[in-house]
């Protein structure tokens, strides 16, 4: 979820709770305030998964890299995210390419922690696509596992006394889903196929 306001929200609190309770996991931007997340919802909720952004400039954990689209310490909790106990893990939102409304170019190079959070969606979905969540006990473990398997090797300068852990993906192993009706076609490709073949709609054989 990549939304924020101010202060405490109960309405939506209970709203996501709800959806926690029938097996939705969510990974809730942590806001870009450079503010504790306690102040805000649902990032300060404990019913999601809240993720900070690390600004990180060349993927790798020794703190060298230069910065790109925007001045930062490379490795460390990015300058603009927001902190705080209630984040769970950090992953990567500075200079991040990503699709941008077709009037602005199609795709752009944006900074934030909605666009860190997507990583975490990412990591949450992988594991739901073996162990399909049912109920609250289910995401909650998934909250766990992406949380648990998160490693340390970055800096948070957030002087806030606590260190998120930033997502690893790396132990993570996805169930693969079965498409296509049982062929190798694309599903955008079926129902061409039924009414004229490969070439006519321009299907790859």
């Amino acid at each position: 979820m990549s939304l924020s306001g101010y202060g405490d929200n109960q309405a939506e609190y209970d709203a996501i709770q709800g959806a926690v309770n029938a097996g939705v996991a969510f990974a809730v931007a942590a806001g870009n305030d450079s503010d504790d997340v306690e102040n805000y919802s649902p990032a300060g909720f404990d019913n999601v998964l809240t993720v900070s952004a690390l600004a990180d400039f060349d993927g790798l954990a020794r703190g060298l890299g230069s910065p790109t689209c925007r001045n930062d310490q490379d490795d460390t909790l990015a300058d603009f995210s927001n902190w705080g106990s209630a984040v769970d893990i950090a992953a990567p939102g500075v200079c991040i390419l990503s699709t941008f409304p077709i009037e602005q170019g199609g795709y752009g190079t944006i900074s934030g922690t909605s666009m860190a959070s997507p990583h975490v969606a990412g990591a949450l979905a992988l594991l739901a696509s073996a162990n399909k969540p049912s109920n609250a006990t289910d995401v909650y473990n998934l909250y766990d596992q992406v949380t648990s398997a998160g490693k340390y090797n970055w800096t948070d300068d957030s002087d806030d006394g606590t260190t998120e852990q930033l997502l690893d993906v790396g132990t993570f192993v996805p169930a693969l889903v079965s498409v296509g009706g049982g062929t190798d076609e694309p599903p955008a490709c079926r129902p061409c196929l039924e009414r004229g073949g490969i070439e006519r709609c321009g299907c790859l054989p």
